[in-house]
């Protein structure tokens, strides 16, 4: 049992470690610096990501499942910086992270051998289903939602599949519409006025995944 603690925290550091310098390079190259003000919020943000990796080994996750979510634990955070500072989520950080998940897809199939088909359709079919299901968010929105969104949630459907991004999809809605009563009510944005949406899909991801929906 200790072993198996070990392999997911050392899993998990090296995630982190990885994710850090990709975020750092990413973030450079977008000109985007993290402001000192936000040192608590990067704090918690760890606290909650070491928990969060002992409790995936508390649901009996298979290790490239952890590492899938430790991956997308580390760069929601990130890319949420992005869209509240510029309003965008940069597209060379979506491409790495559809890299990773192809070589996780490939290091489950390798351990799996006999379930390949069952990944690849979760993989993929969580990609397009999330695609379609944004898309139609996207047009019935009339473009409010951010094309950088539809992206980031089809890149998630990827790690997730289709049925766990959905959840962390409504989720996110019910974080965007309660914040958004919020400062109405507080008089600190009017109800035209849009936000960024990344720090809710945020929020919704580590809701459903530190309480394993």
């Amino acid at each position: 049992m200790v072993e198996k603690y070990l392999i997911s925290a050392f899993a998990a550091v090296l995630t982190a470690i990885v994710m850090a310098v990709i975020s750092f390079w990413v973030l450079k190259r977008e000109g985007i610096t993290a402001e000192k003000k936000n040192t608590f919020l990067w704090i918690a943000g760890a606290v909650i990501y070491i928990a969060a990796a002992f409790l995936f080994e508390y649901y009996g996750y298979s290790l490239w499942k952890k590492v899938r979510y430790d991956v997308l634990f580390c760069a929601l955070p990130v890319l949420s910086l992005t869209d509240r500072k510029d309003r965008r989520i940069p597209n060379r950080f979506l491409v790495i992270l559809v890299i990773l998940r192809l070589f996780i897809l490939a290091g489950e199939i390798i351990s799996y051998p006999l379930l390949w088909t069952d990944f690849l359709a979760h993989a993929l079919g969580g990609a397009a289903g999330s695609f379609l299901l944004m898309m139609a968010a996207w047009f019935l929105s009339r473009k409010k939602i951010g094309l950088g969104d539809v992206k980031l949630l089809t890149v998630m459907g990827f790690y997730l599949g289709f049925s766990l991004n959905y959840i962390i999809l409504f989720l996110s809605l019910i974080f965007a519409a309660l914040w958004g009563v919020w400062n109405v009510w507080r008089k600190k944005m009017d109800v035209k006025d849009t936000v960024a949406f990344a720090p809710f899909i945020t929020a919704g991801l580590f809701t459903a995944l530190i309480l394993g929906l």
